[in-house]
C-alpha cells in the first residue's frame, strides 16, 4: 500500500470516527450528502473518490475543518499556531510578572533587614 493510498484510507477512517463521535448514523450522513446509505458506506471504506464539495459538506456537518478531515486532528493552520504562540507568550509574561513581584518583595524584605541591622549597629 502506497503513501497516498494509506492517506486516503485514513480519511475514510477519520470520517467514520467523526460520524461515530457525533452519534450520526450512516443513513443520516447519506441524507445530508444526498446520496444512498450504501454510497456513504463506500466512502468510509475508501471505495470511492470524494469530490471536494462532498468533503467540504462533511466538514460542515461534523463541525471540523476540511484540513482536519484530510490531515487529521493534529493538523494546525498558521492561525491556530499563531494563537497557541500568543497564548504561550501571555503565560510566560504572567509567570515573569509573578517572578518579578517575588524578587521585588524579597528585595524589600532584605532592605528592611539591612535597616534593622544598621539600627542595631548604630545603638552600640
Amino acid at each position: 500500500m502506497g503513501k497516498t493510498e494509506k492517506q486516503l484510507k485514513q480519511i475514510g477512517l477519520r470520517l467514520k470516527s467523526y460520524r461515530e463521535l457525533k452519534g450520526f448514523s450512516q443513513d443520516y450522513m447519506a441524507s445530508k450528502l444526498n446520496i444512498s446509505s450504501s454510497a456513504y458506506s463506500r466512502i468510509e471504506r475508501n471505495e470511492v473518490n470524494l469530490t471536494l464539495g462532498k468533503l467540504m459538506l462533511m466538514a460542515e456537518v461534523f463541525n471540523v475543518s476540511l484540513e482536519q478531515i484530510i490531515f487529521g486532528d493534529d493538523y494546525k493552520t498558521d492561525a491556530m499556531l499563531a494563537e497557541e504562540n500568543e497564548s504561550e507568550y501571555k503565560l510566560k509574561l504572567i509567570e515573569s510578572s509573578k517572578l518579578l513581584k517575588a524578587y521585588q518583595d524579597q528585595i524589600e524584605m532584605l532592605k528592611e533587614q539591612v535597616d534593622y541591622l544598621k539600627g542595631i549597629i548604630n545603638k552600640k
